[in-house]
């Protein structure tokens, strides 16, 4: 009897692979690692822009986690406002070339909006 339920049990664990394969382990390899540039923003100082890029190993893929970007304004100037980072791909996005565009927004005083431009190399 326990033989005759022990092929049994077998059987069935056989065709319940068969009707519903078990999923291999995730074999992703992916690392996470950061870049930054400091884009100069002329006799203002300058603002560092942090990138968090993740890279799939198994695919090859880079993808732009994160980005973000820390002011460091000369003294001499007051009512200096960072306002803003933005890239090109955008945060979340998977990175085509070799490079991320960043754009930093500045204002004085709350007007004079300005932009500056660097670039983050892979």
């Amino acid at each position: 009897m326990k033989q005759l339920l022990l092929k049994l049990c077998i059987s069935v664990s056989i065709i319940m692979m068969v009707i519903f394969p078990v999923k291999a382990a995730d074999s992703k390899a992916i690392e996470f690692y950061t870049k930054s540039i400091d884009i100069d923003i002329g006799e203002y100082g300058y603002i560092t822009a942090k990138a968090t890029i993740s890279h799939n190993m198994t695919t090859g893929r880079f993808t732009l986690s994160k980005i973000e970007g820390t002011p460091h304004f000369n003294n001499e100037w007051t009512g200096l406002v960072y306002t803003g980072i933005s890239s090109s791909p955008n945060a979340g996005e998977i990175i085509s070339g070799k490079s991320i565009k960043v754009t930093v927004k500045y204002a004085k005083f709350g007007f004079f909006s300005k932009t500056a431009t660097g670039y983050i190399y892979l």
